[in-house]
């Protein structure tokens, strides 16, 4: 098990954004993807490299370590298909592959039982380098646990990597015990979570925020 705790100005600064409910619609979805941005980035920091000598254009030879190449999965839940998940598929290094499943907005416990209303799990057919199951709540982490638990039985990749950008204590807690030797990426510091599994401060049903329903 390998925690990674990111914390940047800039992350800070969006995470901050997003949890005012006086934001638009539109900029939440703007603010969801650059931190997906910077997670992407993050999660190829942990990627192994190689030396490597080139020749440049003055005919000069130049040695440096480049990452190794890498086949990546991103999945997430619909909701975060189109900006989480699309902003980790941007900067993270290597072949990229992205999914998702909907779980028809059903959360909790619920969510380990729950029937996927419709799924994209992109056909590879070379072994997979790293999973990575993107989440914007991680308030416990029963639908996390769902995405990777199919997840994993489609591609059995060789490394589990866990992103979130609100959790809870509670909820890395149960990753760890299920998934002893993935790897976590996580934003700042944790939120409090309530007995029916709300994070405080929080920052409201962020899949009904992003669509202006909310």
């Amino acid at each position: 098990m390998k925690l990674k705790k990111i914390q940047t100005k800039y992350c800070t600064n969006f995470k901050t954004l997003i949890r005012n409910k006086e934001t638009l619609a539109e900029n939440l979805r703007e603010y969801l993807t650059k931190i997906g941005c910077e997670l992407g980035k993050e999660i190829s920091e942990e990627f192994e490299t190689q030396n490597q000598t080139i020749i440049t254009p003055l005919e000069e030879s130049f040695s440096e370590k480049i990452f190794l190449p890498q086949i990546n999965v991103i999945i997430s839940t619909k909701d975060d298909y189109p900006y989480l998940n699309k902003g980790i598929n941007s900067t993270i290094i290597g072949t990229n592959y992205r999914g998702y499943m909907n779980f028809n907005g059903i959360r909790g416990i619920d969510a380990l039982t729950a029937e996927i209303r419709d799924i994209k799990l992109p056909l590879i057919k070379h072994q997979v380098d790293n999973l990575i199951i993107a989440k914007t709540v991680l308030a416990s982490s029963c639908t996390a646990i769902s995405l990777a638990e199919r997840a994993y039985e489609e591609y059995r990749p060789k490394n589990l990597i866990f992103s979130a950008i609100f959790y809870s204590e509670y909820g890395i807690k149960e990753l760890i015990e299920k998934f002893p030797q993935s790897k976590i990426l996580f934003v700042d510091e944790p939120d409090r979570i309530t007995e029916s599994g709300m994070l405080i401060p929080g920052l409201g049903n962020i899949d009904e925020r992003i669509k202006g329903v909310a």
